[in-house]
């Protein structure tokens, strides 16, 4: 009768309901009972005494896309309880592909050219440095792609806007803020075909990333069709710092004026002059949905959100390449270091970052920037700049300097720009539906990227889902397991239409996640290099197979690429 007997463990259901106590029975990837089964012989027992066993848990907001063909084991996912990969938000997506290719930051290019759009040649040449074969041009096409190389566990997909673009041949440069109709038209007819083939929905993040501030017009008729087709919106609102409200407000008028139902992408806000914003932006979002406005939100639990970086890449270009002997003699001269901080105040000719991400900016950016580590000057670690800036007596620009000069430049640190109160705030309320670590396939990336300190950000690692139930669970007591639970599981599940994942329920797929409640903790480094997965986490199943045990992936491939049934409106 069974394949599989998950013995003696927890169930939390994934429900919000108690625990319980009971045993799994699983055959054909399903789970086929549930209740007492010690009466039955099988040929695999897993004791799960005094663990828990709950759903497999959904990444709702991810960015796995063509990556998966170059890992297609997702270790970095398995290790975090992570079943299931919702992937193609913010703009981005591994299909449509047609006349250009716009590629992201993991793609091996320089740090200040994250996104850059290039002729579809170039862009297969650029995905064959991962041992990717861009071979399909629809969304129909690269589902088949995935489901012949295979997975470790389950993938489904949004359309990105800017792929839709690129696959028209848009133009991506200044006054490019709208496409024209015939662009829009086409454009609508390769989401159609998506949505036709099995996509989720429409995502967009404004052209923030791409420095256009595309039309609201154009994403409102997107919508549209993704609607038409019974799909979902997932929204990278077009500001998270100074106008964090006001782009609230506007997610809630496009909900309004297309009715399809949306998801505000990663919600927070961001930069310590932003803290506290949380209540306005909940206070909107529960009047539009009084309203009867479809508009729900998703988290990434932590408030670490920025890479870690190297202390010496906050300098203009024309020190980034001194010498680490001659670096501490450039920095002692008066008038170097007068001219450095001038650049250094506005973010100006330095390669790793546009101006427009450089992280000095804002008046309390001393605040929330921390130094992660200090080769002869451990005193700084763990500190912020302004407790430092403090202590010296020094503004927090000659701070920097003079913590560059004592490390020898071997020094780093990360940003942290949202609140510990608001990142709490978001996550108990009801209307967020779902977490999401924002990160792809580390592994793929480590390949590519093994010597770019910094490069993996820090949520790319193996334990954002951990830290959140190790902190927000047990620390501070923010919602209970059971609530955590249901977050990371039935609550994304319904939002996304998967009707059978996300519960431990008779006939549902068995994907299911064993761990130790008690030992679960999250060793990840901030820096994060070596890669470290999580404690805790001993059995990972994915459609009723042992994909992950005690952290020892066997390599099976036993997911499945879940298609969204299109469901036409008017018929």
């Amino acid at each position: 009768m069974f394949e599989i007997i998950i013995k003696n463990g927890i169930l939390i259901d994934g429900s919000g309901n108690p625990w319980f106590k009971a045993d799994v029975g699983i055959k054909d990837e399903k789970i086929t009972s549930i209740g007492d089964l010690s009466g039955f012989s099988v040929e695999t027992i897993i004791d799960a005494s005094n663990k828990i066993v709950s759903p497999g848990w959904i990444d709702f907001h991810a960015h796995s896309d063509t990556l998966l063909l170059a890992d297609p084991y997702v270790r970095n996912k398995l290790y975090q309880g992570i079943t299931t990969d919702v992937s193609g938000h913010c703009g981005f997506s591994a299909a449509p592909l047609g006349k250009k290719f716009l590629y992201t930051w993991w793609t091996d290019v320089p740090p200040n050219e994250k996104y850059k759009v290039v002729y579809w040649e170039l862009g297969r040449e650029l995905l064959e440095r991962f041992g990717i074969n861009a071979d399909w041009h629809s969304y129909g096409e690269y589902f088949d792609r995935l489901e012949k190389r295979g997975l470790s566990i389950n993938h489904c997909a949004f359309v990105g806007h800017n792929n839709l673009r690129a696959a028209v041949g848009a133009d991506y440069k200044d006054g490019a803020e709208r496409v024209d109709e015939k662009e829009l038209e086409e454009m609508k007819e390769l989401l159609a075909q998506s949505m036709m083939e099995g996509a989720l929905g429409f995502s967009t993040e404004h052209g923030s990333h791409v420095n256009l501030p595309y039309d609201e017009g154009e994403i409102i008729e997107l919508c549209k069709v993704a609607h038409k087709y019974g799909g979902l919106f997932s929204n990278d609102i077009r500001s998270y710092g100074q106008t964090f409200i006001e782009a609230v407000k506007e997610a809630i008028l496009t909900t309004h004026a297309v009715g399809i139902p949306t998801t505000i992408a990663h919600i927070g806000a961001r930069g310590k002059e932003n803290w506290g914003k949380a209540r306005h932006a909940i206070k909107l979002i529960e009047e539009a949905r009084s309203a009867g406005l479809p508009i729900v939100f998703d988290q990434i639990p932590m408030p670490l959100r920025k890479a870690s970086q190297k202390l010496v890449n906050l300098l203009p270009n024309w020190l980034l390449d001194t010498s680490e002997d001659k670096l501490s003699e450039k920095l002692s001269d008066p008038n170097i270091r007068a001219k450095l901080k001038v650049d250094m105040k506005v973010g100006i000719n330095n390669e790793r970052f546009s101006q427009k991400n450089f992280p000095l900016k804002g008046y309390l950016w001393m605040d929330i920037t921390h130094i992660i580590t200090a080769e002869n000057a451990e005193e700084f670690v763990g500190r912020s700049i302004a407790d430092i800036s403090y202590e010296m007596g020094v503004d927090p620009w000659d701070a920097i300097i003079n913590i560059i000069m004592e490390t020898g430049g071997n020094g780093s640190y990360y940003v942290e720009p949202q609140s510990h109160e608001d990142v709490c705030m978001f996550l108990k309320h009801p209307s967020c539906i779902g977490f999401g670590t924002d990160c792809t396939c580390a592994d793929a990336i480590s390949r590519a990227h093994r010597k770019a300190e910094g490069m993996l950000r820090i949520r790319s690692k193996y334990a954002v889902f951990p830290h959140m139930i190790e902190n927000y669970v047990k620390k501070y007591g923010v919602i209970p397991l059971e609530e955590a639970i249901r977050k990371l599981t039935s609550a994304p599940a319904q939002f996304l239409g998967l009707k059978d994942r996300g519960l431990l329920r008779e006939g549902m797929y068995a994907d299911i996640v064993i761990f130790d409640y008690g030992n679960l903790a999250d060793k990840t480094s901030p820096l994060g290099i070596p890669l470290q997965p999580t404690e805790g986490i001993e059995y990972v199943l994915v459609n009723g197979t042992v994909v992950m045990d005690h952290y020892v992936h066997n390599k099976e491939l036993p997911g499945m690429i879940l298609r969204r049934n299109p469901k036409i409106s008017g018929e």
